[in-house]
């Protein structure tokens, strides 16, 4: 470029003290580093939504297990709504600065505009003046490019964010039915736990019941067994009795039947040994659940008895079984002798 002379035209010299002013608006670098910093908050934003992400899906895993879960949903849930209001904020500076760099282009086409009409009167300045136009119109459209381009991510970040918002809404309603279907849940094991604790209350009670009944069982078998133990000894008692008695009525009918005729006294002393036989077989009946007492006549046998009670002559076996500690025979019987008839 040759220099300029030294004599200048006073509206040149206007004109070239105008254009530094022209320049004054953010340069490159500034710009680049702004795109840097927004992309770094569009990736910050991003991290976000995806630790979001990451709480929510580990809130859903968790809520099943116990209340505590609903409280971190809750808590990420306003994390979220805390990032949304946060990357609401960025969207709303990327706004500003968008505006502002709008603003310094329409500095920068009013300067170029100043530049082209001050050149209309200088020759080599207006070249220059020219040139510098033409690069303000490029870093124009430069600008222009970046802000479409700012335009576009905030309007990815705003979608982003909106679709965050909205997976966050399906969460609340997903986490609030879950919720619904806990409650109903823990209202039907309520109510199973309270018909377990009543039936095990009636269990409780009918155990003591049964309790009470057994001990009373016991109690009863307790005075059968200590009944039976007497009757026992009653029973070997009344046969003992009873044989002794048959003894002296077979010797006393022996004596009887050596002598032609038998004496008041022999006769009182057989009806009473007799007697006394009948009252301790009837005893050792009882004591044993015997059927009854038969007295012995004339022409009996123990096969003869049992045809009379059960019509059956070959039953005597259970009639000499019954009278055993009396007969040692089935042959020996006499009349007099009172015989247990077995049912």
């Amino acid at each position: 470029m040759k220099p300029f002379p030294k004599a200048l035209p006073p509206l040149l010299a206007a004109l070239l003290l105008t254009l530094p002013l022209a320049g004054c608006g953010p340069s490159k670098s500034e710009l680049a580093n702004e795109i840097a910093t927004l992309k770094e908050q569009l990736a910050q934003r991003q991290t976000e939504g995806k630790t979001l992400q990451q709480q929510v899906a580990s809130t859903r895993s968790e809520l099943d297990t116990d209340r505590k879960a609903l409280a971190e949903v809750k808590a990420a849930a306003e994390t979220a709504n805390k990032a949304l209001a946060e990357a609401r904020l960025a969207t709303d500076g990327a706004a500003r600065l968008l505006v502002e760099t709008r603003a310094a282009a329409e500095a920068d086409r009013k300067a170029a505009a100043d530049a082209q009409s001050a050149a209309a009167t200088a020759g080599r300045a207006l070249e220059e003046a020219r040139s510098t136009v033409t690069a303000s119109e490029a870093r124009l459209a430069e600008l222009e490019r970046d802000s479409k381009l700012r335009d576009e991510k905030s309007r990815v970040l705003a979608q982003t964010v909106e679709e965050r918002t909205a997976e966050v809404n399906r969460t609340r309603s997903e986490l609030a039915k879950t919720t619904d279907a806990a409650r109903q849940t823990q209202a039907e094991l309520q109510q199973s736990l309270d018909q377990a604790r009543a039936s095990q209350q009636s269990a409780a009670a009918e155990r003591d019941a049964l309790s009470a009944e057994l001990a009373a069982v016991r109690a009863r078998a307790s005075a059968i067994e200590r009944e039976l133990q007497q009757n026992t000894g009653n029973l070997e008692q009344e046969q003992k009795r009873a044989s002794d008695l048959t003894d002296r009525l077979a010797a006393a009918v022996g004596e009887q039947s050596k002598l032609r005729t038998s004496t008041d006294a022999q006769r009182s002393e057989i009806a009473a040994i007799s007697a006394a036989l009948a009252d301790a077989q009837a005893k050792v009946a009882r004591l044993t659940g015997a059927r009854g007492i038969y007295t012995v006549q004339d022409g009996d046998s123990l096969s003869s008895i049992a045809l009379f009670f059960y019509r059956n002559a070959y039953r005597w076996p259970g009639i000499a079984q019954a009278n055993k500690h009396l007969i040692n025979h089935p042959d020996r019987i006499f009349p007099a002798m009172v015989l247990i008839i077995p049912k």
